[in-house]
């Protein structure tokens, strides 16, 4: 496998994030800066949220359409007689 070399002064020439946020939107702490951080804030948990309803969508869906693995491990669950008297979870 070879190697590849990186030319490091070029690296260090190029602009970090917070450099192009300052440029963008000011320091932090300005009020702009501020209304950028609570929009990208914003914009990250409802792709985290979309994540989790595709998951969940799909899982309910496995379930609905209730393939024969599921269907036994459900009707399985159902006979199981619990062993104390308080919910595990």
């Amino acid at each position: 496998m070879s190697t590849v070399k990186i030319n490091t002064e070029l690296v260090d020439r190029l602009p970090t994030a917070n450099s192009l946020l300052e440029e963008k939107y000011g320091e932090y702490g300005t009020q702009a800066r501020e209304e950028f951080s609570v929009k990208a804030r914003a914009w990250y948990l409802g792709e985290i949220l979309k994540e989790k309803r595709k998951e969940k969508k799909s899982l309910k869906m496995n379930l609905r359409n209730g393939s024969e693995r599921n269907e036994s491990i459900l009707h399985c669950w159902k006979k199981v007689k619990p062993i104390c008297s308080y919910p595990l979870f």
